[in-house]
């Protein structure tokens, strides 16, 4: 059993600060943002290893000023643009857990399953309402089997199954206001 803590400093890329657009498409571009600043994170872990195979986790992380990309839509000029943002506020939390070991001989098995809560709060850049909180929990899991199919010929046989699942939360702009949904 064990506690981590780390406390980290993300600073944007030069192509992030990078004012100039590039164009995707004719309607669609992405630019640079050079008022971006470093960002402050802060994460506590609670691990538990169980029979030296089974790993248990309980997460949490917050940050400041987190950088995160941010997609617009202009209706009037028919725009779509993408850039990196300094964020108010980006905090996670959530249970992992992975178990690793021979069930047989000839069959190794490596399961990782995450079940998570994510919620970012960000100044409103195009529109009304001053600060907006999305938020989303999810579900991540993932199994590798490996089967020596002849150990004599060093022959195995791998197959893996992932799946993702999540659960939004929107935030929808209409003419009045803001719905949430």
């Amino acid at each position: 059993m064990g506690i981590n803590y780390k406390r980290g400093i993300s600073r944007p890329k030069y192509g992030s600060l990078n004012p100039y657009r590039y164009y995707l498409f004719e309607k669609q571009y992405t630019e640079g943002n050079p008022s971006l600043t470093r960002s402050i994170s802060n994460e506590v872990e609670l691990a538990y290893t169980f029979r030296k195979k089974f790993d248990f986790f309980l997460y949490y992380e917050h940050s400041d000023n987190a950088i995160q990309g941010l997609t617009f839509q202009d209706n009037v000029n028919q725009m779509i643009s993408n850039a990196q943002y300094n964020i108010d506020g980006k905090t996670e939390y959530g249970l992992d857990f992975s178990y690793y070991s021979y069930v047989r001989s000839w069959w190794y098995l490596y399961m990782y399953m995450s079940g998570y809560y994510m919620e970012n709060t960000f100044p409103s850049v195009q529109s009304e309402k001053a600060v907006q909180k999305l938020s989303t929990m999810g579900y991540y899991g993932r199994a590798y089997n490996q089967f020596t199919v002849s150990k004599k010929h060093g022959f195995t046989a791998d197959l893996s199954l992932f799946i993702c699942q999540i659960i939004y939360r929107a935030v929808l702009y209409s003419g009045t206001g803001f719905l949430q949904r």
